[in-house]
């Protein structure tokens, strides 16, 4: 297991930009949401072995970070052909983009939350994770991800995250229980008045 990194800024706005890895490709992170902060914090902190990993697949993704107001709307996705680097002459066709979605509720979740949910979703970019995979797959890849972002430094937010997903894991199959109590009742309601 690789030795967890102390979170210290690598590399600046212009390089993150210039990258083509910020959404929007605008560098003012104060007039944007709490998602486009995260992104800002993990792009510029994580370890030059990820970022460069991410930078190579600059090409092969994109963000969805829709705007917490909006209800709905068309979005046009663009074609994932463009120069990675400046580089005269360096195109990069690919068949499809991976869509990177941070939904509209990370607005309003503790900052230790949308942390460990945007360092996750890079993760899975970071190491190259197939979007479409068979359950067994599915489950190494989320725990590769979840220990690559321990690595970045984030092992706090990671399990507050476990924690809020425990508590709400338990408040559902309490409202299940009920749920199945409650139609249990129903039925012998229903049997005592006709059967009765």
């Amino acid at each position: 297991m690789a030795k967890n990194c102390e979170r210290t800024m690598r590399r600046n706005t212009n390089a993150v930009v210039e990258d083509l890895l910020f959404p929007g490709g605008d560098p003012d992170v104060t007039a944007t949401s709490r998602r486009h902060e995260a992104i800002y914090e993990i792009l510029t902190t994580m370890p030059d072995e990820s970022y460069n990993s991410l930078k190579e697949r600059a090409d092969t993704f994109d963000w969805f970070i829709p705007d917490a107001l909006s209800r709905g709307r068309i979005e046009r996705w663009h074609a994932r052909v463009y120069p990675k680097k400046k580089t005269i002459g360096r195109f990069k066709e690919v068949p499809y983009a991976d869509i990177l979605y941070l939904s509209p509720q990370l607005e309003t979740a503790a900052w230790d939350i949308v942390l460990a949910v945007v360092a996750h979703e890079l993760a899975h970019l970071a190491q190259n994770h197939q979007v479409i995979c068979d359950a067994d797959l599915y489950k190494k890849q989320e725990q590769e991800a979840w220990e690559l972002v321990r690595r970045w430094g984030y092992a706090q937010q990671v399990k507050k995250l476990n924690a809020v997903h425990v508590r709400r894991d338990t408040v559902e199959k309490r409202e299940i229980e009920e749920s199945k109590a409650k139609i249990e009742t129903a039925k012998a309601r229903k049997q005592g008045k006709s059967g009765g």
